[in-house]
Parts: structure tokens; C-alpha cells; sequence
């Protein structure tokens, strides 16, 4: 009864802290063993019941503070999760009788990224799916032009390049996905064969995210993402084969730099995915201007089975950019996505559609 009591106390004393959310969080990932961030799902779940899986799991302080630790570890905010964890051992630790090392503080390891042997293991593991990949040329050609503005045709110093140096490269030149991502496609649309290299674009962008963590996310326990990912890595397989969009007249057919590649261009605006996106979800349905896209791009869309599944093979980003590098010009944009519109069902919807795209997509024109 007392000690009933005394974990009431303690629940009431977590339950008050400023970080409770966070501490909640915690004490999951050291129960259950992974990273849950949906808060649904950690406010369903009793903070009783947990501290006493906790200390079921964890029967010394000593254990309970190591575990803490080494959780803290894994996860990217350590400074603010090892006051979190400090917390949870000096209230949790009333329940221990060798509470005394309650008192000890978990201090976070000061650790270079690239020496941490987790990271240094991933690093690994995605050089070997880059050099692995038939595409593995072009990977290397359009990492080293986006991370030193070089465009590299010698077979000889392509091969001597390691992939290993070039991710470590691309990350400290890119520290966010998303700021990769911008300058990645941003670096394709400077390429006379901009839509092959969207290709490669993609599957970079699919093989490197796992160097990229949320704030928040552990980098040792992704559990409740590992459908995600691999769906997400088959998809971007199915880019990679897939074929090509039909190509209007203006692509040009040579792979080569269209710039000097010491003077990259910048009288045109930055290619932003992200923001054009956002952009688009504003005026029209994400899946309308998906079937608009795909129609003008492949062929027009059919409700059936085979359709559908290539709708739900391509991204809404990768339709866009293969749309802005055929059409050379705002006109050839404009006529291709409304007479597209016109022959779809639910032509107004579509036409709709088609005015978000090109309204989203006229700064992109701005010299024409």
C-alpha cells in the first residue's frame, strides 16, 4: 500500500513538470522499446502502469539509469532529453532501495556526428545501395556538382571517388532534407537532360533521408516507420524503372551542364518543391492535379486498375518537375495543361486544376 502510495506521488510529480509531454515520451521509448511521437497514442497510456513496467524492466537504479542513458543517446535532442531523463531518475528513484544513485546526473556524450559508429554504419549502408544501383554513374556525377558546383565527365575520377566521402560531403554541405531536396532539384533544372536526372534526383533523395532524423526522432529505434520506409524506398525503385514522360520538342538531348559549371545560373528563379507544392494544395486537389499531370505528361487517365496504380507510383513533386522541364516556356505549359484539361472527365474540375498549376508555377516563367 505504501509503496501504491508513493507511485502515486511520483505520477502527480511528473504529471506537473514543465517537460511532462517529453518525460511521458521517454519513459514509452524505455518501456516499449521504440519511438512513438503520435501523442494519441502516449496520452492512451497510463503513466502508472509505465513507471511499473519501468521499474519491472529496469530492477536496480543502476540499470534504470544506464537504460536512461543509453536512450538519450539515440535520440537528437540529447541536451534536452538528459534533463529529461535526470528527472524521471530523481523522482523515479524513491521506488529503489539503492536510491541513492538516484542522485548521480546523466550527462550527454559530447560526439562528432560522423564518429558516432551508428551513423558511421548507416553512411555505409547507403554507399552500398548507391554503388550497387545500375544508375550508380550518374549518382556519383550529380552529388559531386550539387556539394562543389563541378560537373565530372572522367570515368577514371568518377570510379576513384568514394561514396562514403561524398555523403559525408553532401551532409555537412545539406544538414537538412528538406534544404537537400530544394538545391538538388534546384541543380537538376541547370541539366540538358533534366528529366533522367529528376530520376536520379529521387533516388538520392530516397537513399539519403535515413542520414536525416526529426528533431526528435531516435536514430536507433525508427520501429513504427519501417513499413514507411521501405514502401517509400519500392517506390522510389518503381521511379527509377519506370519510363520516361513523352518529350515535347524543346528537351534538349545531351547530358551535359547547360551552364558553365563555375558560373551556375541564377537569373532564374530557385526550383523549390516544396513550395511549390504547398503552393498548388492551396488552389486544387493534390489527386486532381495528379491525374491533370499525368495525363499531359504519359497519357490520358482512365479510372481503371493499371492507371491507378501508376497515379499511386508517381509523387506529386516528381510529376511537377518533369512537367516545368518539357515545357520550355509558360505558354507550352499553359496549352499543354488545358487542352489536357478538356479531354479528361470533369473537364471543369480539371480545368480548375490546370489554372492552380499554372498560377503556382508562373514565377518559374518569369523571363519568358
Amino acid at each position: 500500500m505504501e509503496a501504491l502510495s508513493m507511485l502515486d506521488e511520483i505520477v502527480q510529480e511528473l504529471e506537473r513538470q514543465e517537460n511532462s509531454t517529453r518525460i511521458k515520451k521517454l519513459i514509452f521509448y524505455a518501456c516499449k522499446k521504440y519511438w512513438e511521437n503520435d501523442l494519441s497514442i502516449i496520452n492512451s497510456c497510463n503513466l502508472q502502469d509505465l513507471l511499473q513496467q519501468l521499474k519491472q524492466s529496469n530492477p536496480t537504479i543502476k540499470q534504470l539509469r544506464l537504460t536512461l542513458e543509453y536512450l538519450v543517446e539515440t535520440i537528437n535532442r540529447k541536451a534536452e532529453y538528459s534533463l529529461v531523463a535526470n528527472t524521471i531518475l530523481s523522482r523515479v528513484g524513491k521506488l529503489y532501495s539503492d536510491r541513492a544513485d538516484s542522485n548521480q546526473v546523466i550527462f550527454v556524450r559530447s560526439q562528432n556526428w560522423y564518429n558516432s559508429e551508428h551513423q558511421t554504419s548507416v553512411i555505409n549502408e547507403v554507399a552500398t545501395e548507391l554503388e550497387q544501383n545500375h544508375n550508380s554513374v550518374r549518382i556519383k556525377k550529380l552529388i559531386l556538382y550539387t556539394c562543389r558546383n563541378v560537373w565530372e565527365s572522367n570515368p577514371q575520377i568518377l570510379d576513384e571517388l568514394d561514396f562514403e566521402d561524398l555523403l559525408q560531403e553532401l551532409k555537412e554541405s545539406y544538414p537538412s532534407l528538406e534544404l537537400l531536396n530544394s538545391n538538388l532539384f534546384s541543380t537538376v533544372a541547370t541539366l540538358n537532360r533534366p528529366t533522367e536526372y529528376a530520376l536520379i534526383a529521387y533516388t538520392i533523395i530516397n537513399k539519403v533521408e535515413k542520414l536525416y532524423q526529426d528533431d526528435e526522432e531516435p536514430t536507433a529505434a525508427r520501429s513504427g516507420q519501417i513499413a514507411t520506409s521501405s514502401a517509400t524506398v519500392k517506390k522510389a525503385d518503381r521511379i527509377s524503372s519506370a519510363p520516361l514522360p513523352q518529350t515535347f520538342p524543346s528537351s534538349p538531348p545531351v547530358e551535359q551542364v547547360t551552364q558553365a559549371s563555375s558560373e551556375p545560373d541564377h537569373s532564374q528563379p530557385s526550383y523549390d518543391p516544396f513550395e511549390l507544392r504547398l503552393a498548388i494544395m492551396k488552389y486544387t486537389n493534390p489527386l486532381r492535379a495528379k491525374i491533370l499531370l499525368f495525363s499531359a505528361l504519359y497519357q490520358q487517365f482512365n479510372p481503371h486498375e493499371q492507371d491507378w496504380s501508376a497515379i499511386k507510383s508517381k509523387e506529386l513533386d516528381e510529376l511537377l518537375f518533369s512537367l516545368f522541364t518539357q515545357c520550355s516556356t509558360l505558354k507550352e505549359l499553359e496549352f499543354h495543361l488545358n487542352e489536357t484539361a478538356q479531354c479528361l472527365e470533369e473537364t471543369d474540375a480539371s480545368a480548375q486544376a490546370a489554372a492552380a498549376i499554372i498560377k503556382s508555377m508562373k514565377s518559374l516563367y518569369q523571363h519568358d
